[in-house]
């Protein structure tokens, strides 16, 4: 090679080596921008997680249930044309937090029930490990959902309900019920006891042969005699058909409503790998306020109004009279308590400073119709008698007794008959 070529190839090595540096900063730049953008929810994450105390998050999550709480109301008074509920109300608290508990329990009880058993059984080493995992958890979820759905439907009417159909010589519903949980309560906690004795004192044949005659019938033998006793007797009670069969939508929506919260935050933990990912959170925001959206209503619609009004809901559980002088006609019965002339009842679902808004009509169709609503000015009831309705009354008909509506067609009879005498 030539020195003039030589010279010509060290010019263009170096003419390279200027553009590559020149280049380069621009590359890092570009690159910089790309990491920044991939990083931006995972710092925004970690910086909100780290800020916050547990003074923030229980003033979140008192949020959380006061708004939901708020948006239930609000849906079931403007139902009935009442105006907006009252914005500060501590009740909204527990209106929230029976919705929670009932959404979350519809997913997270067979899931976590399902999920721990299959963890704990797996680092216990225990013999027949899926046959006893599903006897486990399908114990587990009786023990657990049982309690929780008498807790917010059963009033003392069910509770001590008696059997038309005795349960295996057992007459009320509450004997029934307690024997199953006690049943399931046993499966679920001195079983297991049992099957770690069984394990430490046998081996081999000897205790393959344990778990197989004894420990799993026993265990499947429970699982059965609960669900029997259970059903048997809360299959008598008399609105269970007509309300659990509106239920089914809020059951199905709160499946996937729950199911769509914990994907989100399996997504969240590893969407910071993902270009894009503000584009990512708002769909999952959205598809998170949609199913929300759609478990609330399904909830006033078919839920709310069958849990009575002292466990967060909005079935009557109290029936009352009121003093109303000058609005005597609107009402047939009438009751003198201390010389006082009261009509009633009447079933208040709504009071605030100004008025009260209660139903006497049709309280027999409470939920299959938005029954008629009529309002009073609070200052023109001086008074008002409250009594505990103990017959189960509006989710059971009454029988042997006269609904208002039914009482105020003699009254109304009279007063055409009394119009033209009086003409």
């Amino acid at each position: 090679m030539s020195l003039h070529q030589t010279a010509r190839a060290r010019a263009g090595r170096a003419k390279l080596r200027v553009s590559v540096a020149l280049a380069a900063p621009e590359f890092c730049v570009g690159h910089q921008r790309k990491d920044d953008s991939m990083d931006t929810v995972k710092s925004a994450k970690t910086g909100i997680l780290k800020g916050m105390g547990m003074a923030e998050g229980a003033a979140i999550l008192v949020g959380l249930l006061y708004v939901t709480g708020y948006y239930i109301g609000s849906i079931f008074v403007r139902n009935y044309g009442i105006p907006e509920s009252e914005l500060f109300r501590l009740e909204y608290i527990k209106t929230g937090l029976v919705f929670w508990l009932l959404a979350g329990g519809t997913f997270l009880i067979p899931i976590g029930a399902f999920f721990l058993t299959y963890k704990v059984r797996k680092t216990s080493g225990l013999p027949h490990f899926l046959l006893g995992m599903i006897g486990n958890s399908l114990n587990t979820i009786v023990m657990l959902w049982v309690p929780l759905i008498l807790s917010f439907f059963a009033t003392r009417y069910e509770w001590y309900l008696p059997l038309t159909n005795p349960v295996l010589g057992i007459r009320t519903l509450n004997v029934a019920v307690g024997w199953g949980l006690t049943i399931s309560v046993f499966a679920v906690v001195f079983l297991p006891l049992a099957e770690r004795i069984v394990r430490g004192l046998t081996e081999g044949k000897t205790q393959k042969w344990a778990f197989r005659v004894v420990i799993e019938p026993l265990r499947f033998l429970c699982l059965v005699v609960s669900v029997y006793l259970i059903v048997s007797a809360t299959k008598q009670i008399p609105w269970l058909s007509s309300v659990f069969g509106r239920s089914g939508s809020f059951v199905a929506v709160s499946i996937i409503f729950i199911g769509g919260i914990a994907a989100a935050l399996a997504w969240l933990h590893h969407i910071e790998n993902v270009r894009g990912s503000s584009v990512v959170l708002v769909l999952i925001s959205f598809g998170v306020c949609f199913f929300y959206y759609l478990a609330i209503t399904s909830y006033v619609f078919g839920v709310y109004p069958a849990i009575p009004a002292n466990r967060g809901g909005r079935m009557p559980v109290t029936e009352a009279y009121l003093q109303i002088p000058g609005h005597e006609s609107l009402f047939a019965n009438e009751r003198i308590v201390g010389g006082v002339a009261l009509r009633g009842p009447v079933y208040i679902l709504e009071q605030n400073n100004e008025a009260i808004y209660f139903a006497y009509e049709s309280m027999d169709k409470w939920f299959t119709e938005f029954v008629p609503v009529h309002s009073l000015c609070r200052d023109k009831v001086p008074y008002i008698r409250y009594e505990r309705i103990n017959d189960g009354f509006p989710r059971v008909p009454r029988r042997g007794r006269p609904t208002a509506q039914a009482a105020q067609q003699p009254a109304a009879l009279d007063r055409q008959e009394k119009a033209p005498a009086a003409q």
